[in-house]
């Protein structure tokens, strides 16, 4: 009954954006048929078209929202929760160039207004431009502005810009904030493992779990941290205790499989890599591209199986959802094909996926540039010193190097990726796999 609709909004926000009452009745209020409009809306306000946009949002219907928010925008074009809330929808879609513009008119109808600004910021740590994202945290903070969010989201941003220091001092300052809330703990548990200074992030990983003793994320976090340290046995451990507390959570798998394959246990690592392809896990469809390329990489790379492990890629890129997912899965499968030896169609396929963006700056752009071969490993890494995304860009500069016969610097770049010491991340785990294939081509006779 449309007559339920303002009701049952009303008190959805009056319990609070993702309470549990929100998260209980999503499902309930989609079903809710929005009330007609009377003269196609001639009469609504730009706050109700605003309103009525927000309400199509959380039914699902991101372009129906869109429509609305520009129908207010057509009554007064500087209307700002109109113009936030439409840039949050183009960033739900990947529409960055859209989302920018209108946060940045948003900004101009009053430049002290936060959260177009945080959220500005937040696409602009989309797009990869950390320091103007680092430029609207810092004017956040200095006003005492949505703390401690900006400065746990400034830390990120420093994060990946490779100023390690800088990122500990701001979660180290949200620490002082929220003494009791175990992200920021695991946030700079992660920037510990980025600087291979394990013992501080297995303290910070103890300290989240202090706080919040089902913290899966956290027993993940320590679970490499011990790994890095040769714990092999508290590692494991924590992998049981986060797959117990949560068993779909994939990076516990992923993670738990990796190390069942270093210690000698393949059938124990395909066990967690089926789980849920097998099993009903939670948005088990959402995740199934991750999910694949693990089992591909982790499962049949790890036992020469590429043949295989070319079909679970396969289907891995046909299912991811987003742009970055469908990068990765192209340059994992141009690996795959060259270790299964299909340099005719196949290798010429996954090759035509490494094609060009969208023409806005983004990390996984460059890096697929890097595969083809139309921009180097050294012009990109230069300006990419966040560990963690070094593996896959290795991985490209080999793909690149391969497809050109290169061997010699393919398998280079592969050991390279050695040093970047992820053993659970996908990319880190095909160039190890890559680079021992290749050694081995070149081995001699009878070793």
């Amino acid at each position: 009954d449309p007559r339920a609709q303002d009701a049952v909004a009303d008190a959805r926000w009056k319990a609070g954006q993702f309470s549990r009452l929100w998260d209980q009745t999503r499902l309930a209020y989609r079903m809710i048929p929005m009330p007609p409009l009377r003269d196609g809306g001639a009469e609504l306000t730009p706050d109700q078209w605003t309103d009525r946009g927000r309400a199509l949002s959380n039914k699902g219907d991101p372009d129906a929202a869109i429509a609305a928010y520009g129908r207010a925008l057509s009554i007064n074009p500087s209307f700002g929760r109109a113009l936030n809330n439409r840039a949050i929808e183009y960033s739900r879609k990947e529409r960055y160039e859209e989302a920018l513009r209108d946060y940045d008119a948003a900004l101009v109808a009053d430049p002290d207004e936060p959260k177009a600004r945080f959220n500005r910021a937040s696409v602009k740590r989309k797009i990869e431009d950390y320091a103007g994202a680092i430029a609207d945290y810092t004017r956040l903070i200095e006003k005492h502005e949505l703390e401690p969010n900006a400065r746990r989201n400034r830390a990120f941003a420093f994060r990946w810009l490779g100023q390690y220091e800088r990122a500990i001092a701001d979660y180290r300052a949200v620490i002082d904030l929220e003494p009791e809330n175990p992200r920021a703990y695991y946030a700079l548990g992660n920037t510990y493992l980025d600087m291979n200074r394990w013992r501080d992030a297995r303290t910070a990983f103890d300290g989240a779990l202090t706080q919040n003793q089902e913290y899966v994320a956290a027993m993940v976090g320590r679970a490499m941290a011990n790994r890095m340290q040769g714990n092999l046995d508290l590692a494991m451990a924590d992998y049981d205790h986060a797959i117990e507390t949560d068993p779909a959570d994939d990076e516990a798998r992923i993670g738990r499989a990796t190390l069942r394959v270093a210690m000698g246990d393949p059938e124990g690592a395909r066990e967690d890599l089926d789980h849920c392809l097998v099993t009903d896990c939670p948005q088990a469809e959402d995740d199934a591209s991750l999910r694949l390329s693990a089992r591909a990489i982790v499962g049949h790379g790890s036992q020469g199986r590429y043949q295989t492990g070319l079909a679970d890629l396969e289907a891995a890129y046909q299912r991811a959802n987003k742009r970055s997912d469908k990068a990765e899965a192209a340059i994992w499968g141009a690996v795959f094909a060259h270790r299964a030896g299909k340099r005719g169609e196949r290798l010429k396929l996954w090759q035509q996926r490494l094609a060009a963006g969208e023409g806005i700056a983004r990390w996984h752009d460059d890096v697929l540039a890097v595969a083809r071969g139309d921009m180097s490993y050294d012009a990109l890494s230069s300006r990419t010193p966040a560990r963690y995304r070094r593996c896959l860009l290795l991985l490209a500069s080999a793909v690149a190097s391969e497809t050109a016969g290169r061997r010699g610097d393919a398998r280079t770049a592969y050991e390279r990726a050695e040093e970047v010491r992820q053993p659970a991340e996908l990319s880190c785990v095909l160039a190890a796999l890559s680079a021992q294939a290749l050694a081995d081509d070149v081995a001699p006779q009878g070793r």
